[in-house]
């Protein structure tokens, strides 16, 4: 997201996203030069991957359709 977006940090973070990384000066808006901020959730918080990766299809305290991940 364009940094500063106090109204998208705010939704995200509700959401449970969290802020791992700032590129700084990436990107042009309205002529200015901003920051861009990159977030992330953990799909299935608590479980380490395992040698295979994650696998959503096996999971199912996730409440995250089936079909969405598997890696």
């Amino acid at each position: 997201m364009t940094l500063p977006n106090p109204a998208s940090e705010a939704l995200h973070g509700s959401l449970g996203f969290t802020l791992v990384g700032v590129f700084r000066r990436v990107g042009i808006k309205h002529g200015a030069w901003h920051d861009v901020g990159w977030m992330q959730l953990d799909l299935l918080p608590g479980s380490p991957p395992d040698s295979e990766g994650y696998s959503i299809r096996s999971s199912t305290k996730s409440g995250i359709s089936r079909s969405v991940l598997a890696w």
